[in-house]
Formats: structure tokens, C-alpha cells, sequence
């Protein structure tokens, strides 16, 4: 093995930050904080010591371990080093690019200071600027700068809630890139920037750009647009969900972006409003049956199942009710179409996962969707597949009364390997903790001649 040049670089960004955030540490927190800091962390930087000349592989997981691991202060030379040495087997600089972006941390106490993120965000934006640099590795440090997003900036008119690095970003994609992995990361990228910091024409170019409406004067590739509208969604611009049901609109668009459209409404479901929820639902219930495309369908399924199911745990009944949005999602699961079919099923459990039976509607709801989903898995027609979707949407859709079909197939050794292990995943999501199902589970994996069974 090579061995690797120490650093030698004296800027601030070099040296060890400070956290600069007090406040007193719970018992267990301590303890976590001393483990870290006198075994793991040193454990971690032994290994990415420039003299060792360990495996690739190994330096790599060290460097996204110690992302993960460090609290407070950071060794950022670590990252730097092995981020930016041209030498360096390419897994070994991704890894240190996304390390930097790991080190974000909920905790405050645990966090980098303003100071220190801001030569961190430079960094990687100087990163992402070598153009003799692996195109991975400027993608990670563009996705690096979208992990810190939710991290300290400094308090100035400019940097502001990441007013800056917004800039940063967008000005960069003003540029032409030889590859769309680069445009696409800083699309990704911005939109995890906080939506405070994030000015109005950001988000007019957007809009224009997931629309196709000529931004910059060109047409832009489905791909690149898809991920605008991703972003466009994300930062909850002004009427994103009109925008997301035009995309979906037949064959109007490309699959790429009414894909994205569909998982930017289904992952919105819960902060809508019940107007727009409804909405929402009407639209994907007009558009639904005219998708071509199984995946992008199967996908419309899931949006339709997540806004359901928001509006159940409201307490709500028209989507249920009015747009009759259960029964497109049992067709979907008995007679969709063969590639999309696992996938509604999935939908189908997805709608009344967590739901209560408190109102007529949810029980109702709960009731028809377990029913569907035992019979269809009792009925045991169809590639495994899709019968190892049913069995998953019941652990999904809490169906204790399934128990026993799902434990009487796990235990059949003449069903399929990957049907039985959809089945002991869904027993230990419905929490059937019986002295037949631990039999049954530990009967199952000592299966050595079924490695999928015994893996799940």
C-alpha cells in the first residue's frame, strides 16, 4: 500500500474547531461523549493515520465513521487531507467529502462552530470547483454542502441563514457541466438550504427550470428538471403542488419528472392543509388511470396512499369518502398491472399504517384494507413478489389478526425463500410476540439453506 503525504496546510480551516455551545450533559450523554472521545474517535484517526497505510476500504469507513462519531470539535484536517490528495483511491476522498457532510448534529452542544462550518462550506465548494477532481467526488461535496444546510451560519447580512452558500450554489448552476451528476447534486443541494435564506428569483429560476419554460434561454433534460422540481418542492415554494399535478398530467412530461412529482406529494402529504389535501387527492385520482408508465403509476399509488392516510389520521373522510381513494387503491392491488402491483399493494398497507379506528371512516378504512390484503395473500396467486408485498403491507398496516396465515407460511418450507421472509418481518411489525412466533422465527433462521429467510 501507498503511504500518504501528512498535511501540511496552516489556514483555519486546518486546525481543530471549537463547538462554542455550553450547557450540561444528561448522565448517559456524558458517558456516550467519553466513550467517543477516548476510544472510538482515537480508534478512527489511528487508522487514517498517513504511516499506517491501511486498505482502501478500511480508510473509507473510518472517514464516514468518524463523520458520524466525532462530537464537539472536529478533526478537519482528517477529511481535508484525504479529500483533496489527488493520490488517494477515489472511495478514500468520497468518503472524507461525505464525512464533512456527516458531521452535522441535532444536539447543539455537539455541533461545529459558525466559524468553523463556514471554512468547511468553502472547503467543499473549492472542492466542487477542481475540475481535476473525480466527478463523484464534486457531486459528494455538493451533497456535503446540502447535509450542513441545517448547521450554524454566521450572523451576518450575507450569510445569514445560508444566504451565501444559496448564492454559491445557484451561481453555479449557471454553468455547463460536462456531466449531469454535478448539476444535479447542486440542485440537490439547494434544495435542502433553509427556505428563510433562499431569495425569490432562486425560486422563480426553479419553477421556470422543473416547467421547462426556457430557463436560461434553453431547454434543460428531464433529469436536471426533475430534481429542480425536487428542490422547487422541498424549500415549499409558492404553489409547488399545482406545479407537481401539472407534471403528472398524462404523457405532458417525461416519466423522470411526474416520478419526482409524485414523491415530492407523497412525502408533503402530512404538512398539507385539508383543502389542499383534497386537491391533491383529486388530482392524482383524475391522472391516475391515465399514467403509461407502471413505475411512475406505482409511484402515483404511494402519493394517493400518503394523502389518504394524512387525511385519516386527521380525522378527515372526504378523500376516503367522496374520492373514494381506498378503492383505487385495492384495484391497484388486485388488478393492477403485474410490474406496478407489489408496489400499490405496498400503497394499500402505506394508507392506514398508524391510523386508529376512532372515526367510521378510519375503521372502515382499516377494516377493507386488512380484508383485501389477508385475502390476497391467502389466495397465494402471483409471483412471490407481489405476495411478499401483501405480507409486508400487513406488518405495515398493523394487521395482528393475520398472525396466523403469516406464521403458517413462514413455516412452510416449500414456499419461497423471500415470500417466508416478508412474513417474519411482517410478524415483528405487527409485534406478535407469542412463544410460537419466537419458535418459528428462530426455527427460520437457523435455516442455513435459505439465507434470505435467515438474514430477515
Amino acid at each position: 500500500m501507498r503511504r500518504r503525504a501528512a498535511a501540511t496546510a496552516n489556514a483555519p480551516l486546518f486546525g481543530v474547531g471549537s463547538s462554542g455551545v455550553g450547557g450540561a450533559l444528561t448522565h448517559w450523554e456524558a458517558a456516550v461523549d467519553k466513550g467517543a472521545r477516548d476510544t472510538t474517535v482515537p480508534f478512527l484517526l489511528e487508522i487514517l493515520d498517513p504511516r499506517a497505510a491501511h486498505d482502501d476500504r478500511l480508510m473509507a469507513a473510518a472517514l464516514v465513521a468518524l463523520g458520524r462519531t466525532v462530537r464537539g470539535p472536529a478533526p478537519v484536517a482528517v477529511f481535508a487531507r484525504h479529500a483533496s490528495d489527488p493520490t488517494a483511491h477515489q472511495e478514500v476522498r468520497e468518503s472524507a467529502v461525505l464525512g464533512l457532510g456527516l458531521l452535522r448534529r441535532t444536539d447543539r452542544r455537539a455541533r461545529q462552530d459558525a466559524d468553523t462550518l463556514r471554512d468547511i462550506r468553502a472547503f467543499l465548494l473549492g472542492l466542487f470547483d477542481d475540475k481535476d477532481a473525480p466527478t463523484r467526488v464534486r457531486a459528494f461535496a455538493a451533497l456535503s454542502i446540502g447535509l450542513l444546510a441545517d448547521q450554524p451560519y454566521a450572523d451576518t447580512a450575507f450569510e445569514r441563514e445560508g444566504r451565501a452558500v444559496t448564492h454559491a450554489l445557484w451561481a453555479r448552476l449557471q454553468r455547463v457541466y460536462p456531466d449531469d451528476d454535478l448539476p444535479v447534486a447542486l440542485l440537490t443541494a439547494l434544495g435542502m438550504q433553509p427556505r428563510e435564506g433562499v431569495p425569490g428569483g432562486v425560486l422563480a429560476g426553479l419553477k421556470a427550470l422543473a416547467m421547462n419554460q426556457g430557463f436560461q434561454g434553453k431547454r434543460w433534460k428531464a433529469l436536471l428538471r426533475s430534481h429542480a422540481l425536487t428542490a422547487y418542492a422541498r424549500l415549499d415554494a409558492p404553489a409547488w403542488t399545482s406545479i407537481a399535478l401539472w407534471a403528472m398530467r398524462g404523457t405532458r412530461d417525461h416519466v423522470a419528472v411526474r416520478s419526482a412529482a409524485a414523491i415530492a406529494l407523497a412525502r408533503g402529504a402530512e404538512g398539507f392543509s385539508p383543502g389542499v389535501r383534497f386537491e391533491v387527492a383529486r388530482g392524482l385520482v383524475k391522472w391516475l388511470p391515465k399514467e403509461p408508465n407502471w413505475f411512475a403509476a406505482s409511484l402515483q399509488h404511494i402519493a394517493l396512499a400518503a394523502v389518504l392516510r394524512a387525511d385519516l389520521a386527521a380525522g378527515g373522510a372526504r378523500i376516503a369518502e367522496e374520492l373514494k381513494a381506498v378503492e383505487i387503491l385495492q384495484r391497484g392491488a388486485e388488478r393492477g398491472r403485474s410490474m406496478a402491483r407489489p408496489y400499490c399493494r405496498l400503497a394499500l398497507g402505506l394508507a392506514v399504517r398508524g391510523i386508529e379506528p376512532d372515526t367510521k371512516t378510519s375503521a372502515l378504512a382499516l377494516k377493507d384494507v386488512r380484508e383485501t390484503l389477508t385475502r390476497l395473500l391467502r389466495k397465494g396467486r402471483g409471483a412471490d413478489d407481489a405476495l411478499g408485498a401483501c405480507a409486508a403491507a400487513l406488518g405495515v398496516a398493523g394487521a395482528a389478526s393475520a398472525h396466523k396465515l403469516l406464521l403458517s407460511i413462514l413455516q412452510d418450507r416449500k414456499r419461497g425463500a423471500s415470500l417466508r421472509g416478508y412474513c417474519a418481518l411482517a410478524l415483528a411489525q405487527i409485534d406478535c410476540n407469542t412463544p410460537e412466533v419466537r419458535a418459528a422465527l428462530h426455527a427460520a433462521a437457523a435455516e442455513r439453506v435459505s439465507p434470505q429467510v435467515h438474514l430477515q
